[in-house]
């Protein structure tokens, strides 16, 4: 049976774009539904949905802050693995 190497899925996971920006993307639709639910007299959903939409978007900030970390910290381990072979 082969071993999982989570460090490799991870990356894989924090460098799909779609999946990265998935949080953002949704709350941007959420927000743009939001004046159009508050033109049909329906603001507390709209109050709703707003919140939604922030909470998503720190969600989205928080997993760009991390993938950029994460891209730094490898790009780093392989630079000094390129140098120690030659």
């Amino acid at each position: 049976m082969r071993e999982i190497d989570y460090k490799t899925i991870i990356r894989r996971l924090s460098s799909n774009f779609v999946f990265s920006n998935l949080p953002i993307i949704i709350a941007l639709v959420l927000l743009i539904s939001a004046p159009f639910l508050i033109l049909q007299n329906e603001e507390d959903i709209a109050n709703q949905i707003a919140g939604y939409a922030y909470y998503l978007l720190i969600v989205g900030i928080l997993w760009k802050i991390i993938q950029h970390f994460m891209n730094t910290h490898f790009e780093k381990k392989n630079i000094s693995a390129k140098k120690e072979e030659t």
